[in-house]
């Protein structure tokens, strides 16, 4: 499918039609959302935020609605797995994730959810500012990924993979592809997303160039 970029009707509603052909897909009924998605669409995104009212939720290229309207933040993350929060309050709020399906792949424990390349990390802590609302030109105005809040202070970090389970614990050094690029007593190492050990933390400098590759190497005193 063509990429889908936002439409606004007279009454300020918006809705997708498709670039290429100019076909309504999905009909203005919105009150904001992303300036356009889809796989051809530089943001590469099958899905798109929404807003109606104060409330966010997901819908797919097709128009249907695949993460209810009922949350005060939604983004999609990767394999059907979207973050979502509840409780728009500055210090009571909650993040969890659930699937296309609606149900939950991690608890609503966190205080902020993103993604590293194939990770889900989960902060335990984290103070927020309602800071994206609108960014964009003219009468339209884009939400970058359904993000509506900025965060900062983060700690309590959790590496998780797309089964929700526990890889990690604490600061990594980096994520690339399917792997966790990891420190322990000043040496590296590498886990995957099954939290398997691919190299034991040896080594002073690692990189992973490829999803098949992995470049060790040690200072020579």
């Amino acid at each position: 499918m063509a990429a889908l970029y936002l439409i606004k009707d007279k009454k300020g509603k918006i809705g997708y039609e498709q670039t290429d052909t100019h076909e309504i897909v999905i009909a203005p009924q919105f009150d904001e959302g992303m300036e356009t998605f889809g796989r051809d669409s530089y943001i590469e995104s099958p899905y798109a935020s929404v807003r109606l009212g104060s409330k966010y939720g997901i819908v797919n290229e097709s128009g249907e609605i695949v993460v209810p309207i009922e949350y005060d933040e939604a983004y999609y993350l990767f394999d059907n797995l979207f973050a979502v929060r509840k409780k728009s309050d500055q210090r009571d709020w909650a993040f969890g994730v659930i699937n296309q399906e609606g149900k939950c792949i991690i608890p609503f424990e966190y205080k902020y959810i993103e993604k590293s390349n194939s990770f889900i990390v989960c902060y335990q802590n984290a103070t927020s500012k309602r800071e994206f609302e609108r960014h964009g030109w003219g009468d339209k105005h884009l939400y970058y990924g359904g993000r509506v809040y900025d965060y900062k202070d983060l700690s309590g970090i959790f590496w998780m993979n797309a089964q929700g389970q526990t890889i990690y614990e604490g600061n990594a050094i980096q994520s690339a592809f399917h792997f966790l690029i990891i420190e322990d007593s000043g040496k590296l190492g590498v886990i995957d997303t099954h939290g398997n050990i691919v190299l034991t933390t040896v080594s002073d400098d690692i990189h992973c160039p490829s999803v098949t590759r992995h470049i060790a190497s040690d200072e020579i005193s």
